[in-house]
């Protein structure tokens, strides 16, 4: 095997390059990993932020109802239409079966 010395000026300045490429398209891809594993995350972390929130809602007209504010149907009714006007992103929705 050649040793560095040995090798033409060229042929090493030609390595210096390679090597440097080579690192900096692994330092590129780790990075990509990275932000994708952060967007994941995120994105997973503000649904269930989003979710929390309409359990929360239908929470307090549960309560409405048990402590005998409202009816059960009008409880329904009414955290129905406040689930139903809520919106995370821009596309999408609440939807109640």
């Amino acid at each position: 095997m050649k040793t560095l010395r040995s090798m033409s000026i060229s042929r090493r300045l030609w390595l210096i390059l390679v090597v440097a490429v080579v690192m900096l398209v692994t330092l590129g891809l780790l990075m990509l990993r990275q932000i994708h594993g952060d967007l994941y995350q995120a994105k997973a972390e503000k649904t269930r932020h989003v979710v929390q929130t309409a359990a929360g809602i239908l929470a307090y007209y549960q309560g409405l109802e048990a402590a005998g504010s409202l009816t059960r149907e009008a409880a329904q009714q009414q955290a129905l239409s406040v689930v139903r006007g809520l919106r995370y992103d821009q596309n999408d929705y609440f939807w109640i079966k």
